[in-house]
């Protein structure tokens, strides 16, 4: 009985070591994974994917986000209000005419959900993440759960 207790104590004292630095290292992508809401800034809206694709040229490192049949070439997507005003002024300062749009990331239902916020987690911690965004599949993926969210 003393040796159970002892073997439960132990392992509830490392389990709230490796808690205590996993909330430290995780703490940002955690809070940034809770608040759903971002602004996209883009150059353009088009309603034929041709278009915008030939207008996306223009724009280097540019996505095309569709949303109900509208193209959007999107330069930026901001979570944090101080890098929007920084980016804000860094495009105007290099003459793109570019529009606002607040929008919730992935849909409220999907972040909300606690298994696909601990899969996201596990995804950047263990670098797959990296190796995704590396070869493009982050963008396929996104697509593809955007679609069955609609």
């Amino acid at each position: 009985m003393k040796e159970n207790i002892k073997i439960f104590l132990i392992a509830l004292i490392l389990g709230m070591v490796v808690a205590f630095f996993l909330s430290y290292k995780f703490k940002e992508p955690i809070a940034y994974a809770l608040n759903p809401e971002v602004t996209i800034l883009y150059v353009g809206s088009y309603n034929n994917i041709d278009i915008a694709t030939s207008k996306q040229r223009n724009y280097p490192n540019s996505i095309i986000y569709e949303e109900e049949g509208i193209y959007k070439i999107v330069i930026g997507i901001f979570g944090d209000a101080t890098v929007l005003d920084l980016m804000k002024s860094y495009f105007h300062d290099q003459g793109l005419n570019f529009y606002e749009e607040k929008m919730q990331r992935l849909k409220d239902n999907l972040w909300q959900n606690p298994l696909w916020r601990g899969f996201i987690h596990f995804l950047q911690s263990t670098g797959i993440m990296k190796i995704a965004k590396k070869h493009g599949m982050d963008r396929k993926v996104k697509q593809a759960v955007v679609k069955k969210i609609k």
